[in-house]
């Protein structure tokens, strides 16, 4: 497997990252990068990550620029993936919650 050239623009090494972890997860994976201009955008996210863990620390008091989701296309399950804050090519991962959980019937 090809890695990513070490010119390549920050923002482009998630996007061979989130392809190539989309192969290796079963079922069929849509794969998208998403770019967060503003520290907001990003801490948009904290509410419909499911686990409040690292990667939802990482959100709220880290700066994210960028990320990328990977959706199963049959079960709907959308995972969000990072580059781990500090750490070149280091890698946080973390489900977004089910649509519909928490909400009142």
């Amino acid at each position: 497997m090809r890695e990513a050239a070490p010119h390549q623009r920050a923002h482009e090494q998630p996007a061979f990252h989130r392809r190539r972890l989309a192969r290796l997860l079963p079922g069929q994976w849509r794969a998208s990068v998403e770019i967060y201009s503003h520290h907001a955008w990003q801490e948009d996210l904290v509410p419909w990550i499911w686990d409040s863990g690292e990667l939802g620390r990482a959100l709220q008091s880290e700066r994210v620029p960028y990320a990328a989701t990977l959706t199963d296309t049959v079960q709907g399950t959308t995972l969000l993936f990072i580059e781990r804050p500090g750490r070149q090519l280091d890698y946080l991962v973390g489900a977004f919650a089910p649509e519909g959980l928490g909400s009142v019937s």
